[in-house]
């Protein structure tokens, strides 16, 4: 499973960047509408274990 959160507020909202949109479809990951989100403490829960 992969996800993707903000440790900071600056990016929330905003696309992925070009360039790794690039990168990631070079490689068959595709992300859509995905945008910046803070990090929750759920996150944390649930993805560091």
């Amino acid at each position: 499973e992969i996800d993707s959160a903000a440790v900071s507020r600056e990016e929330i909202g905003n696309p992925v960047y070009p360039a790794a949109r690039r990168e990631l479809e070079r490689h068959g990951v595709f992300c859509g509408n995905h945008t910046a989100r803070q990090v929750t403490a759920a996150d944390l829960r649930h993805f560091d274990r």
